[in-house]
This record gives structure tokens, sequence and C-alpha cells, in this order.
């Protein structure tokens, strides 16, 4: 499971966050309890605003694509499948 909250604070105002989540899950579910965070790299960045599942380079593994809309440019980061081991 991929999480994105866009407006979490955890690294400067809106900075935004991506929790990663191996199943299976059973019951409740905390983010303290994530397998994998990465946080947008500063302020205002909203990183997790988009998230999408491919598998680009056909090696049969998820790839996870994350946006980032920010303040004035936007920005896409790729986290490849093979890293998610």
């Amino acid at each position: 499971i991929v999480l994105g909250y866009s407006y979490n604070d955890d690294n400067g105002s809106s900075s935004g966050t991506v929790h990663v989540v191996y199943g299976p899950m059973v019951g409740t579910f905390s983010t303290d309890s994530s397998d994998r965070v990465l946080n947008g790299p500063s302020s205002s960045d909203y990183l997790g605003r988009g998230i999408a599942i491919t598998d680009d380079d056909g090696d049969g593994q998820d790839d996870v694509w994350m946006g980032a809309h920010g303040t004035t440019y936007g920005s896409a980061y790729l986290m490849p499948g093979t890293s998610l081991d």
C-alpha cells in the first residue's frame, strides 16, 4: 500500500510524505508502522499529491511514481520496485 500525505509538515510546512506499507495488513493501521517513509525535500513541495504504481522497466516489480506539485515548479520522483525489497 502506498499512502500520500501532501500536507504533512515533517520536513517543512506542507513538504509532504509518502508511506509504503508491505502487506498483508490485518486490523488497524498507523503510519508509525510504515515500512518506508519518504519526505518531501522542503516546504511547500506537497510530495504525495499524486501517486502511480507502474512497471516502467518491465522487470515484473511495481515501481512507484510520486508527484510533488510545489509552489512554483512540480517534480516527479521514481522509486524502482527493486528498491522496495
